[in-house]
């Protein structure tokens, strides 16, 4: 009886780790998404500056 409730604890403990370790792994993807999509904003809107100024030197079109 001893060792089956001792089983069921460590089971336990297990079950809490696992659902912990998804947290968090879940929390860090979160970050790192927004992380992500800000640095991805960042390249798209340098791109569109860079675009821009090609345009304005090529001056065939007003912007």
């Amino acid at each position: 009886m001893q060792k089956f409730q001792s089983y069921w604890q460590k089971c336990g403990e297990m079950k809490q780790r696992k659902k912990n370790y998804i947290g968090k792994k879940l929390r860090i993807e979160k970050k790192w998404n927004k992380c992500k999509h800000i640095l991805d904003m960042f390249i798209v809107s340098k791109n569109l500056e860079n675009v821009e100024k090609q345009l304005r030197q090529n001056n065939r079109f007003q912007l």
